[in-house]
C-alpha cells in the first residue's frame, strides 16, 4: 500500500544484501536485525513488531492505528515489542513512518489496556475531542469493595462510566446480563 492506503503491489521488507528476484511485488531493503526475524513453518518473516513498523512507512494514519490497535489487542505484538523495535530501527535516520507510528501508539500509553479496536478507536476519538483521557477498564466496586463491574473507560472522580458494547461481546444473548451489570453500575453512581 502506498501513501493514503491505495494498493499497489504486495509489499516485504528483505536484508539489505539479500538478493530476491520479483516483479510483483514492491521490495524494501533494510538491515534486518536477528531478533527482527521470525518463521511461519519453514517460510522466513519479520516479526510482528517489525511488520508494523515497516507498514508505518507505507500506510496513513488512519490505517496504521487500525493495524496497531488490532495487533496490540490481540498481544501480537506487544507494546513492549514494538518500543524495542521501534527504538532498533529509529537509530537510522530517515526512517520513514516512525512518527506515525508514535502517534499511532499514544492511546496506549503505558498501563493502558484496551478491549478490543472499537475499544482503542474510542480512546482516539476522546482524545481528538479534547477530552480528558479516562481510565480504561476500570473496575466498580460496592460498598464492601466486592467487583460489580468493570467499565471500558470512567472518569471515577466525576463518577462517570463508559462502557462499549459492540455487536460482537454484546448480542442478543448478552443483553440480560449487560442490563444487570449496567443497573449495578448506576446504583454505585448515586453517593449512597
Amino acid at each position: 500500500m502506498e501513501g493514503a492506503g491505495s494498493w499497489t503491489h504486495p509489499q516485504g521488507t528483505i536484508d539489505r544484501c539479500a538478493s530476491i528476484p520479483t516483479s510483483n511485488a514492491k521490495v524494501h531493503r533494510s538491515d534486518l536485525q536477528d531478533v527482527d526475524r521470525t518463521t511461519i513453518g519453514v517460510i522466513p518473516v519479520t516479526t510482528p513488531a517489525r511488520a508494523v513498523i515497516d507498514a508505518a512507512s507505507v500506510l496513513d494514519l488512519a490505517r496504521l492505528c487500525e493495524l496497531v490497535d488490532a495487533g496490540l489487542t490481540a498481544g501480537k505484538p506487544t507494546r513492549q515489542a514494538l518500543e524495542l523495535a521501534v527504538a532498533r530501527v529509529a537509530r537510522r535516520p530517515g526512517r520513514k513512518g516512525i512518527p506515525r507510528l508514535r502517534t499511532a501508539l499514544e492511546v496506549w500509553a503505558p498501563g493502558i489496556v484496551h478491549d478490543s479496536v472499537a475499544e482503542a478507536r474510542l480512546f482516539r476519538l476522546l482524545e481528538a475531542w479534547r477530552f480528558p483521557l479516562p481510565i480504561a477498564l476500570h473496575v466498580i466496586r460496592d460498598a464492601g469493595g466486592h467487583a460489580v463491574c468493570e467499565t471500558d473507560a470512567a472518569w471515577p472522580a466525576s463518577r462517570v462510566a463508559l462502557d462499549y458494547d459492540s455487536a460482537r461481546y454484546h448480542g442478543p444473548r448478552r443483553w440480560k446480563r449487560d442490563e444487570q451489570r449496567h443497573a449495578a453500575a448506576e446504583a454505585r453512581r448515586s453517593p449512597a
